[in-house]
């Protein structure tokens, strides 16, 4: 309880918590590796690499739910109270978000895996922040939040794999593609289609419901080159 509300410890969690974060998923990544270099002759009797990895999933998912990281908003707070983000972003605030995470499998028999529980605890709550209802969450590519409650105001760009509609075969292959360090030939260009597919419906979306700064309209209107 202290540590929770002793100002100095929370000034060191908001700082350190994006780093502990990626120290984690650094640990999960190395621990799967080393899961594949310790079966690469085989599996034993009852184990294997994906049984292995499973565990390191399980054992990850608890810890990262306690993390409860929003950092990118958390540390737009931080620099709004160090001086008006309208005065730092004069042109406009603009978050863009690539969300890469699968459709979750209604199979609970499975244990769930550490980014399936993030997404469970956290995606709702963390979308709903930058103005994203629940109900939006697979559809919408466009949100907006103010900071601190001040008259910043800044534009959320959602980028997921879930928006490709299940029906649609680039859609339904690329939300079932694990990660993984070294992606098949066809996984990466189904990747590469869907990013292009993605960006294209946005820019029809600002077409249509122009949002966010200036620039970021601009970009919808082709008033300005695409890069």
């Amino acid at each position: 309880q202290v540590v929770k509300e002793d100002p100095r410890f929370v000034s060191i969690k908001a700082e350190c918590e994006a780093e502990v974060y990626q120290m984690y998923l650094d640990v999960i990544r190395e621990e799967k590796v080393w899961a594949d270099y310790l079966f690469n002759k085989g599996p034993v009797i009852g184990l294997n690499a994906q049984i292995l990895k499973d565990f390191v999933d399980y054992t990850a998912a608890d810890a990262l739910k306690q993390i409860g990281i929003k950092t990118l908003v958390n540390l737009l707070a931080k620099a709004d109270q160090d001086a008006a983000l309208t005065a730092q972003f004069p042109g406009g605030c603009v978050i863009i978000a690539v969300d890469a995470t699968p459709r979750i499998a209604g199979d609970t028999a499975q244990p769930l895996s550490a980014s399936t529980v993030l997404l469970k605890s956290h995606r709702r709550e963390v979308l709903e922040r930058v103005g994203i209802a629940e109900e939006r969450q697979d559809r919408a590519m466009f949100g907006t939040f103010t900071v601190n409650g001040s008259q910043a105001v800044c534009t959320f760009w959602h980028l997921a794999l879930r928006q490709l509609p299940e029906d649609d075969p680039l859609g339904a292959k690329v939300t079932r593609i694990k990660t993984s360090l070294g992606l098949e030939q066809a996984d990466q260009e189904a990747l590469i289609r869907a990013a292009r597919r993605l960006i294209e419906q946005s820019l029809s979306t600002l077409r249509e419901e122009p949002v966010g700064p200036v620039f970021l309209r601009d970009l919808g209107s082709g008033t300005v080159s695409h890069r």
